[in-house]
C-alpha cells in the first residue's frame, strides 16, 4: 500500500469535498446506546463547530501542497453551504482558525531553519529569510490561501457579512481585524482578484457612525491593501485620500494613528501630491495654534505624521512651494512644543520631569514634527543639499526653538532613521561628523529624552559612516538602505562616535529605561546589518546559480560571522557586559543578551566557538562573564520576533 505523508486528513479533506457537508449525526450504534442510557441532565447549548477550524490550519502546509489544496477545496464546499444570513457568525471561528494556521507556519519555518542552522553550523536565520522552500509561498503567508486560484472565496464572504452587519460593534471590528489578518496571509497574486471586492465596502462604511475600533480597524485593513495590492488600488485613491483626511480628526487616538500610518502609501497612488501636502499642512498648522483652533490640538501630530509618510514616499513629486510649506509646518510644531510652558519631554516609559497628559501630548508633537523634518530632508537633499543640511543639524528652527536641544537631538535621531536622509548625511562625510559630534553631544546631556535620541542617532550614523568609509559605495539608488548594507560589508568605519554613545548610556549612573533603549538601538543595528548580508549573499548565489558573468562568490565565513567588525564588537562589548555583570534579571539583562547575541552572531551553539575566541580576546569583564555556558544559554535563547518587538518597543523617531 502506498504511504501518503497524511493520509487521514487528506482522505477526511476529500471526503468533505465530494460530500459537500459535515457528517453531523453520531453512529447508529452510539444513537441506540444514547437511547438506552435515560438522561435527566438540562440539554446545554453548545457552541457550533464549523469545519473551518479544523480544515483551514492545514493551510500552513507549505511543505505539502497537495494537503493544503485539498484543506481549501473542503473548507470552499463547507463554506458554500452556510446560508447568507448565517456567514457574520462564523467569522470569529474562521479567525481563530486563520490564527491557528500561522502560529503553525511560523513554528514550521522557524523549525526549518533551525535545522538548516544546526546541519550547515551557519548562524540561524529568522523565519522570513529561510530559503529553499519546496513550493513558491512567500514567508508569512499561507499555503492555502496562495495556491489555490481564487483563495480567498471560502473565507471572504464571512469576514464582510461580519463588517457589515455584525450584531455587535466588538464582533465588526474583529471582523474587520480578521480581514487585515487573511489579507497579511495571502500573497499578492492571491489577493489581486478581490481587490475590488474588498475595497469597496470598506469605503463605503467608513464614512458610518461605528464604533471607534471599528474604524481604526477599517483604517489599518485599508492600508494593508495599499501596501499588498499596490497599482491595483490607483482608482480608489481619491475615495482612500477623503477618508484617510476625514479620519486625521478624529477625536479617537487609534482612528488618528492608523489614518497617518496610511497617508504615506497612498500618497504613491496619488497624482496630486501637492494638494495633499497643502491639506496636511493647514490640518498641522491649526492643529498648533493654540485655543480657538479649528482642529482639536491633539490632532496635530496625526497630522504631522501623515505629512512625513507623504514627504517619504512622493517627495520627489513635490514641488518646492510644497516642500517649503512642509517644512516651515514642521518647524512652527517644533516651535510650539520649545516655547510651551513646562515643555519637557517623556521617554518612551511614559514619565517625563512634567508629568501628565500634557507631557505625552508636546511627546507625541514633537516626535511627529521631527520626524516630519527628517523626511522632508530626505526629499530635498539631491536639489537643495544646504538646506537638507540645516534640517539635520539644525532642525529648520528659528528664534527660541534653535536653543531646543529636545526638538534637535529628535530631529538628528530621525534623520538617522529616514534611509533616504541617511544616504545624503552618508555623501557628505563634513555633514556627517557634524551629525556624530551632535549625537555625541546628546548623549551627555541631562535629559534622559535628549540621551535616548542621541543613542538611537548614533548607532543609526553607524550605517552612514559605513557608507561614507567603503568610499561612496552608497552612490545611485541606495534611497532603499541596500546599498548602505553592502557597503558596510567592506567598510570599516570609525567605531568613536558609537562606542563613546554605549558607554556613556550604559554606565552605572544611567536610569535602567535609558541602558535598555540604549541596548534595543544596538541590538537593531547588529540585526539591520546581518540581515543586509544574509540579502547580499542570497544574490551573489541566485548571480551565480544563473551564470551571470563577474557574480562575486559567496563568503560563507563572513556571512555567518559577527555582523559588526571584530574593532567595533570590542569597544562596544565591554560596555554591555559591564551593564549584564551589575543587573539583576531584569528586563534591562534581558536586553543586553540579546544585545549579545545580535553582537556575537549566536545563532546556534556551533558558534560558541567562534564567539569565545572573540570574548577571550576582548579580556577584562567580557572574558569573565562570556563563559563557554552562558554564551551556551544565550545562543539556545529564542529569537526576537520583530512583528512584536516593533509593537512592543515602537520607534516614533
Amino acid at each position: 500500500m502506498r504511504h501518503h505523508p497524511h493520509p487521514f486528513w487528506v482522505r477526511f479533506a476529500l471526503a468533505l469535498t465530494q460530500n459537500n457537508r459535515v457528517p453531523r449525526s453520531p453512529p447508529p450504534a452510539l444513537k441506540s446506546r444514547a437511547a438506552r442510557k435515560p438522561n435527566n441532565k438540562k440539554p446545554k447549548t453548545k457552541k457550533p463547530n464549523p469545519p473551518q477550524q479544523s480544515l483551514v490550519p492545514l493551510f500552513a502546509d507549505y511543505d505539502c501542497p497537495e494537503l493544503a489544496i485539498a484543506a481549501w477545496k473542503a473548507v470552499d464546499a463547507a463554506a458554500s453551504s452556510i446560508p447568507r444570513e448565517l456567514q457574520a457568525a462564523h467569522a470569529g471561528a474562521a479567525r481563530e482558525a486563520v490564527a491557528t494556521a500561522r502560529e503553525r507556519e511560523r513554528r514550521k519555518r522557524r523549525a526549518a531553519a533551525a535545522a538548516a542552522a544546526a546541519a550547515g553550523g551557519a548562524a540561524a536565520v529568522s523565519p522570513a529569510a529561510a530559503e529553499d522552500a519546496p513550493i513558491a509561498v512567500p514567508a508569512g503567508c499561507l499555503a492555502g490561501l496562495c495556491l489555490p486560484p481564487k483563495a480567498l472565496a471560502p473565507l471572504l464572504p464571512l469576514y464582510l457579512q461580519a463588517v457589515l452587519g455584525g450584531a455587535t460593534p466588538e464582533a465588526r471590528e474583529a471582523a474587520a481585524e480578521g480581514l487585515g489578518e487573511i489579507v497579511e496571509a495571502c500573497s499578492e497574486a492571491a489577493l489581486r482578484p478581490f481587490v475590488v471586492q474588498i475595497t469597496g465596502p470598506l469605503i463605503r462604511i467608513a464614512g458610518d457612525r461605528l464604533a471607534p475600533g471599528t474604524r481604526a480597524a477599517l483604517l489599518s485593513t485599508l492600508g494593508l491593501l495599499l501596501e499588498r495590492a499596490g497599482a491595483a488600488l490607483k482608482p480608489f485613491a481619491p475615495q482612500l485620500q477623503s477618508v484617510f483626511s476625514r479620519c486625521l480628526a478624529d477625536g479617537d487616538q487609534k482612528v488618528r494613528a492608523a489614518a497617518a500610518r496610511n497617508v504615506g502609501a497612498l500618497s504613491r497612488l496619488s497624482a496630486r501630491v501637492d494638494a495633499l501636502a497643502a491639506d496636511l499642512c493647514a490640518g498641522a498648522a491649526s492643529g498648533t495654534a493654540g485655543a480657538g483652533a479649528a482642529t482639536d490640538p491633539e490632532a496635530a501630530p496625526a497630522y504631522l505624521s501623515a505629512l512625513a509618510g507623504a514627504l517619504a514616499e512622493g517627495g520627489a513629486r513635490m514641488s518646492p512651494p510644497a516642500l517649503a510649506k512642509a517644512r516651515d509646518a514642521a518647524s512652527a510644531a517644533l516651535l510650539r512644543a520649545a516655547t510651551a510652558p513646562g515643555s519637557s519631554l517623556v521617554t518612551p516609559g511614559g514619565t517625563g520631569a512634567s508629568g501628565g497628559d500634557e507631557a505625552i501630548a508636546r511627546h507625541a508633537l514633537r516626535a511627529a514634527a521631527a520626524a516630519c523634518m527628517a523626511a522632508y530632508a530626505g526629499a530635498v537633499g539631491g536639489s537643495d543639499p544646504a538646506a537638507a543640511a540645516d534640517a539635520v543639524v539644525g532642525g529648520g528652527q528659528a528664534g527660541a526653538a534653535a536653543a531646543d536641544a529636545t526638538g534637535a537631538a529628535l530631529v538628528l535621531a530621525a534623520a538617522a532613521r529616514d534611509p533616504a536622509a541617511r544616504l545624503r548625511i552618508a555623501r557628505d562625510p563634513a555633514l556627517l561628523r557634524r551629525c556624530q559630534d551632535a549625537a555625541t553631544k546628546a548623549c551627555r546631556a541631562p535629559d534622559a529624552a535628549v540621551k535616548l535620541a542621541g543613542g538611537r542617532a548614533a548607532a543609526r550614523l553607524y550605517l552612514a559612516a559605513a557608507a561614507a568609509a567603503a568610499g561612496g559605495a552608497a552612490e545611485g539608488g541606495a534611497a532603499e538602505g541596500g546599498a548602505v548594507g553592502e557597503a558596510l560589508a567592506a567598510a570599516d568605519p570609525d567605531p568613536a562616535c558609537l562606542s563613546g554613545a554605549m558607554q556613556t548610556l550604559l554606565g552605572p549612573d544611567q536610569a535602567p529605561e535609558t541602558s535598555r533603549q540604549a541596548l534595543l538601538a544596538l541590538r537593531r543595528l547588529a540585526e539591520a546589518v546581518a540581515a543586509e548580508r544574509r540579502r547580499r549573499r542570497q544574490r551573489a548565489r541566485r548571480a551565480a546559480a544563473g551564470g551571470a558573468a563577474g557574480a562575486p562568490p559567496s563568503d560563507d565565513a563572513a556571512a555567518h560571522g559577527p555582523p559588526l567588525p571584530p574593532a567595533v564588537v570590542s569597544e562596544v562589548l565591554p560596555s554591555v557586559c559591564g551593564l549584564l555583570f551589575r543587573e539583576p534579571p531584569t528586563t534591562v539583562r534581558a536586553a543586553g543578551e540579546h544585545a549579545v547575541k545580535a553582537l556575537l552572531a549566536l545563532g546556534c551553539e556551533a558558534d560558541v566557538d567562534d564567539a569565545l575566541a572573540l570574548a577571550q580576546a576582548s579580556g577584562g569583564t567580557v572574558r569573565s562573564l562570556l563563559t563557554p555556558s552562558v554564551l551556551r544559554r544565550i545562543a539556545k535563547m529564542a529569537p526576537v520576533d520583530p512583528r512584536e518587538d516593533l509593537k512592543w518597543d515602537p520607534e516614533e523617531y
